[in-house]
């Protein structure tokens, strides 16, 4: 038979050091959602809040596979999804691909206000990813961009340019035509203007019907496409009339880098189009193509973005940029490919 111990003091301390503070476990740490998905990733910090994009530039899925813990709005996803850019026709430049975003402080397209976040419940959740590819340009008129989707979030792909006679597409944004008196009509974006709206019309082309036709520049995400002149300009003012396409909208989703922005355009008379970074981060997106100049200098600035210059003295315009959804420029310029970036906290 044991003997029995008395030692209060001991049973005092071994009490305490079962149950007192040491036994308690420790908080867990915040985590953010647990997703895979896209062509690339970058975890950056903005404002304080530190956060994680999924940038997809071809098609794909955002596959969540854990929700988070203990960070508010923790499960809340941002996009930005672009379609395709519209391709260029003979006179009108494309247009932008449709623009929607969700980004708290940035805006959609249209001049609407930024969308509600996704908010994931459950996982493991796959959402589908479909980057739109840009409309071919040609002659006499150009395609529309495809369209971009995030799960059930769409973008419309960007109206095509036509030609002096014809109507220019209507899309995300419009696109353009030429020459108002004999028929050349610009594209309107679908649901402008209204809530719904992901994009603005195009410029107005016009002719002088003798000498000159001039092309009207594709809509942008963020502006509407420059018109060529009218009959009360002067024959010597004319040629400063070059068809910009509309400017896009700057985002940071993808994260605050200010080297890789690009300018946002239109550029003066004759001058180029904006200039979009290779790097989607912190860039423009969704500028229209430029439409067609007569007077042999570039058909101008093609929006945010977009980058491209409209036909001048007969030669072909640039294409929109690749991962932009920038609209094609005049004379044949094709249209450049969407893009797709989600975003979440990650603490």
């Amino acid at each position: 038979m044991g003997i029995k111990s008395n030692n209060k003091a001991e049973s005092y301390f071994n009490f305490f050091g079962a149950s007192g503070i040491d036994a308690v476990s420790p908080a867990p740490v915040p985590s953010g959602l647990t997703a895979t998905g896209g062509n690339s990733t970058n975890t950056y910090t903005s404002n304080g809040q530190s956060y994680k994009a999924h940038i997809f530039t071809s098609s794909g899925a955002f596959n969540v596979t854990a929700l988070s813990s203990g960070i508010t709005d923790g499960d809340k996803v941002e996009y930005v999804v672009v379609a395709g850019g519209g391709g260029g026709g003979s006179y009108g430049g494309g247009g932008a691909g449709g623009y929607r975003s969700s980004v708290t402080g940035e805006s959609s397209g249209g001049g609407n206000s930024a969308e509600p976040a996704i908010t994931v419940t459950a996982n493991p959740t796959s959402y589908p990813v479909n980057v739109g590819d840009g409309g071919p340009g040609a002659t006499p008129s150009g395609t529309q961009g495809g369209p971009s989707t995030f799960g059930s979030i769409t973008s419309l792909g960007g109206g095509y340019g036509s030609t002096y006679n014809a109507v220019g597409g209507n899309g995300g944004s419009g696109g353009s035509a030429g020459d108002h008196p004999r028929g050349g009509t610009a594209g309107s974006a679908t649901n402008y203007p209204g809530p719904t709206a992901q994009g603005f019309p195009a410029g107005q082309g016009y002719s002088d019907q003798a000498t000159y036709t001039w092309g009207g520049g594709g809509g942008g995400a963020g502006a509407t496409g420059a018109g060529g002149p009218t009959a009360s300009v002067p024959s010597s003012n004319q040629g400063n009339y070059n068809g910009d396409g509309g400017n896009g909208i700057r985002t940071l989703i993808a994260g605050p880098d200010p080297s890789s922005v690009g300018t946002p355009g239109p550029a003066s008379a004759g001058g180029t189009g904006g200039s979009p970074s290779t790097d989607v981060t912190g860039g423009w997106l969704a500028g229209g193509g430029a439409g067609f100049n007569p007077y042999g200098q570039d058909g101008g600035a093609g929006g945010g973005g977009a980058g491209n210059v409209g036909g001048g003295g007969g030669s072909a315009g640039a294409d929109g940029a690749d991962n932009t959804g920038g609209g094609g420029g005049s004379q044949a310029a094709n249209g450049g490919k969407g893009i797709v970036i989600v975003r979440y906290k990650t603490s």
